[in-house]
């Protein structure tokens, strides 16, 4: 016959503890990426908005609508 091999409760209990350690780090890191996702994409969405607006503003000054007398778009006159 042979002998089992008893495995030690403080070890059992370093373990089970170890696992459950590294599952919060999995979850941490995961949630961390997500984060670090959303912002990047809001971080996107904010440039292409702000670089269509800058277009849009430079374009109706290439027009000429921009900056007329009287338009609502001209700067206050301050003189």
């Amino acid at each position: 016959m042979r002998k089992k091999k008893t495995v030690s409760l403080a070890y059992r209990h370093w373990k089970q503890s170890f696992q459950h350690r590294l599952s919060c780090l999995v979850l941490f890191c995961f949630v961390l990426a997500l984060l670090c996702l959303a912002l990047l994409c809001l971080a996107w969405l904010g440039l292409t908005c702000f670089a269509l607006l800058c277009l849009a503003w430079f374009g109706l000054i290439w027009l000429g609508l921009a900056y007329r007398p009287g338009n609502y778009l001209s700067p206050p006159n301050l003189t």
